[in-house]
């Protein structure tokens, strides 16, 4: 499924299955070209299903910001024992009338019920998504290679973007920690440009995270331009790297590197 650049109202599903390059493909390839092959090139990849934790980031997102589809995309299963023939029964029946839905513990809805109520009770959250747009599929092409690449604002506020992110640890060392284990940086430097694409400037990226357990403490985090250029510096470099794995056809795994000793066991032994 491919769409023209611009911007586009599609599901996520939609998104996830159309072309186009995302910041989860670039995160590939910065651990290696061969990771970012066998996902998106080789056809041998198995489909990924969704685990619990993206199951809860789905919903939380579906709460706090899109509360009116809630229906639409998920349905609390009865609590019932599936072990027992009218267990089985009653299960099937309930998956029988889920028509494409996610079936969900009332224990998980709880959960995402409070972690949405901290999110809107905090005054910047709040401030935030009040008329804001939310779930728009953006597509640009990358200028220097060429390439079709994809970014879907959580939030968007005229210059504002926001993203919500559900987390262990709201607490700023950690989550910065986070932002570059995931790749976040890489994210805010292809929302400036995907922004920019449509003729429109991104004067703000901010993550707003909503921890995981009681209390569902929420941190606001707008980047920094170091943080934003460093994201954006390497998003071309990822970029220009694919481009060139694509035009010659060689995937390279790791590289061959002589072994040292790491820091913290020279210091032991001083």
């Amino acid at each position: 499924m491919k769409f023209k650049d611009g911007e586009h109202s599609i599901s996520i599903d939609d998104y996830h299955f159309s072309g186009g390059i995302s910041r989860s493909s670039l995160m590939l390839m910065n651990k290696t070209p061969y990771h970012y092959w066998y996902e998106n090139e080789s056809g041998q990849a198995k489909p990924r299903t969704a685990t619990p934790a993206m199951i809860l980031g789905e919903l939380v997102h579906t709460l706090c910001l899109e509360p009116e589809f809630y229906d639409d995309r998920f349905a609390v299963g009865p609590d019932i024992k599936k072990t027992t023939k009218s267990g089985k029964e009653a299960w099937a029946e309930f998956e029988s009338e889920l028509k494409g839905r996610e079936s969900i513990k009332v224990s998980e809805y709880e959960k995402a019920q409070a972690m949405a109520s901290s999110f809107r009770s905090e005054a910047v959250c709040s401030s935030v998504i009040q008329g804001a747009k939310f779930e728009k599929s953006i597509f640009f092409t990358h200028e220097s290679t060429g390439l079709q690449c994809k970014a879907r604002p959580d939030i968007w506020k005229g210059s504002v973007i926001g993203d919500l992110k559900t987390t262990e640890d709201a607490g700023l060392r950690q989550f910065q920690n986070s932002a570059h284990k995931y790749g976040y940086f890489i994210q805010a430097g292809m929302m400036k440009q995907a922004i920019a694409s449509l003729g429109e400037s991104m004067e703000m990226f901010a993550f707003l995270c909503i921890e995981k357990d009681a209390p569902y403490a929420v941190g606001v985090y707008p980047i920094s331009a170091e943080a934003l250029d460093y994201g954006s510096n390497l998003f071309d470099s990822l970029m220009r790297k694919l481009k060139e794995c694509k035009d010659c056809g060689s995937w390279p795994s790791y590289q061959t590197e002589e072994l040292q000793l790491p820091g913290y066991l020279k210091e032991s032994n001083e």
